[in-house]
């Protein structure tokens, strides 16, 4: 074999070894949805307003894209809605219950990342249990 051919296997070689101890290049965006003040029981007619922030390396985000599904007490989903994050990173979530009937739903608030940061989000979310009565 000729020196250039074991250079060149010698080479592969060594950068296949390194390649485990290079860190993970598939980077994840890690971030979620943080629900700041919320009660969980409701009476039919008030307005359900849930606040929070999308948190980020501990610190709130801005721009970031959030799924919002409001599931009846059956599992069925009754509604989905898209909200963004303010500049600040915070967020505001208001549903009307007049058309409700009686039970406990549950809310599912899912961070879909900023938009540069789409293809590599994990998709965290934050469930809450809603109770209304008459």
């Amino acid at each position: 074999m000729t020196i250039k051919i074991r250079f060149l296997l010698l080479s592969v070689l060594m950068l296949s070894l390194m390649g485990g101890f290079i860190p993970d290049s598939a980077a994840t965006h890690i971030s979620k949805p943080v629900l700041k003040e919320y009660k969980v029981e409701y009476d039919l007619g008030e307005k359900i307003v849930l606040v929070g922030w999308v948190e980020y390396d501990d610190q709130p985000t801005s721009d970031v894209l959030l799924n919002v599904k409001v599931l009846q007490p059956e599992g069925v989903e009754l509604l989905e809605r898209s909200i963004v994050s303010d500049e600040r990173g915070y967020f505001r979530i208001e549903l009307e219950t007049e058309n409700l009937s009686p039970g406990n739903y549950r809310i599912v608030v899912t961070s879909h990342c900023r938009e540069v940061h789409r293809s590599i989000c994990n998709y965290r979310n934050e469930a809450l249990t809603i109770r209304l009565k008459q």
